[in-house]
């Protein structure tokens, strides 16, 4: 997506391992200094930004969990109008009804090579183990292709 968006030069694999070099660099210089700001939190954090457990447990340290709706993409997918009557009981609002659910801002991308799907498979396996417990399934992303 970045690469798509103009914001990444580099091929996928060097983009990930570049990246997360200057996200150690640009994680130490703050935890040296607590108050920095960082930019490059957002654009060199492509692993970080895939641990999805890591992000949850943060949040969940601020509100507790019945505060919070998980829905994963594939669901909302295959069944908007469902999904949506589930959210709004959730939050306890009426039921918002459309006609159509169109999808905005997908686009296609080239298939990654089997080598990097197996490798980004790898370092997210444990990750992915601990949100799928955490979900109470297995998420379609997950399983190998």
């Amino acid at each position: 997506m970045e690469f798509r968006w103009g914001r990444e030069a580099l091929p996928f694999e060097e983009a990930l391992e570049c990246k997360e070099r200057e996200l150690g660099l640009e994680l130490e210089r703050i935890a040296a200094d607590p108050l920095t700001t960082s930019s490059l939190l957002l654009t060199c954090s492509y692993v970080a930004r895939g641990r999805y457990f890591d992000q949850i447990q943060r949040w969940l340290e601020l509100f507790p969990h019945d505060q919070f709706f998980f829905v994963a993409s594939e669901e909302l997918l295959a069944d908007p109008a469902g999904v949506v009557s589930r959210i709004s009981a959730f939050l306890g609002i009426r039921v918002w009804r459309d006609e159509s659910y169109p999808l905005r801002g997908v686009c296609e991308y080239a298939p990654i090579e089997p080598a990097a799907r197996a490798r980004r498979a790898q370092i997210f396996a444990a990750d992915n183990r601990r949100l799928a417990e955490f979900l109470g399934h297995e998420l379609d992303w997950t399983r190998p292709a």
